[in-house]
């Protein structure tokens, strides 16, 4: 019954409605890209997706990448050992073909095949925020920028 379980750590969905509060008992899965970064320029060809990903006190069976706003998801290759309570390094390989900006999304998926939504549910403190990580990138032919400078 401590201020950090009663007022600080809490689920509040309304303002200032601390009679109907949840303490924030658990970190949810989640997945966030490392890189690129939001708003990065990228070549054509063969590009390195990387990330980490957290399921607390589960497991991260798989990290899912879609670059194609969320349409269409793949596996990642997960990196780290499965250590309790740590983040997990992943990466996804992707030839790019076309320049165009693309929205690249990342989700992780736990040993009980909970995954990360599409979006989180609201709270007034925005605790246990674990929605689908994205990002948008903008894919250049080095060979067009080339023949612009010169």
């Amino acid at each position: 019954m401590g201020p950090f379980q009663s007022i600080d750590y809490v689920i509040l969905k309304k303002p200032n409605d601390f009679k109907h509060v949840e303490p924030v008992t658990q970190v949810l899965i989640n997945s966030t890209i490392a890189s690129p970064t939001e708003e990065q320029e990228i070549g054509l060809g063969k590009n390195t997706i990387t990330g980490y990903a957290w399921a607390g006190e589960q497991s991260v069976k798989t990290v899912e990448v879609s670059t194609d706003g969320g349409r269409n998801w793949s596996p990642a290759t997960l990196i780290d050992p499965d250590v309790p309570y740590s983040w997990r390094k992943w990466s996804f390989d992707w030839e790019v073909q076309k320049p165009g900006e693309y929205t690249i999304m990342s989700k992780a998926i736990n040993e009980l095949n909970e995954e990360q939504p599409l979006k989180a549910k609201w709270n007034v403190k925005g605790y246990q925020n674990n929605s689908i990580h994205s990002i948008r990138v903008h894919v250049i032919d080095p060979k067009l920028v080339q023949s612009i400078l010169h």
